[in-house]
């Protein structure tokens, strides 16, 4: 993954630890599940192609959003990752393509579920390093810990 997906995940991260929105969280999670459907209902009936790849990533948004343990960081990381994709193609510094290659699904510019991106990658990032942990543990091999000063 390039360097800066992951500073934008940090500043997503970042963001949602901040103590005005861990306070409205509740209220921002609806408020950006809300406009997320309605911006993929919008992609599927009034473009002239159905952007069928914003529907699978919103239904994966909206996964992550439902049982997912973190939904504060998962709507901030949507927020954040719709707007940066709205004005890169809006001044088209990058463009997807209409239809999703291989799995010849018709896509929006962007498509409308793409900030659905990063709380796939933070789930599929959590749950590689608790395997690695347990692996660790049952092998008998603790992880670093430095060792306090003057010791």
């Amino acid at each position: 993954m390039p360097a800066g997906h992951g500073l934008f995940y940090l500043s997503a991260l970042r963001a949602a630890s901040l103590p005005v929105l861990q306070r409205h969280a509740r209220a921002i999670v609806i408020a950006v599940t809300a406009g997320a459907s309605a911006w993929m209902l919008y992609g599927l009936i009034a473009r002239p192609l159905p952007d069928l790849l914003g529907f699978v990533t919103w239904a994966i948004f909206i996964r992550f959003i439902v049982r997912g343990r973190y939904p504060l960081l998962y709507a901030v990381s949507f927020l954040m990752t719709t707007a940066l994709e709205l004005y890169g193609t809006s001044l088209g510094i990058w463009t997807w393509s209409g239809v999703l290659p291989v799995l010849m699904l018709p896509a929006g510019n962007p498509p409308t579920g793409i900030g659905a991106g990063y709380a796939a990658m933070d789930a599929l990032t959590r749950r590689i390093v608790a395997r690695i942990e347990r692996a660790r543990a049952a092998r008998g091999l603790a992880l670093p810990v430095s060792a306090p000063p003057g010791t």
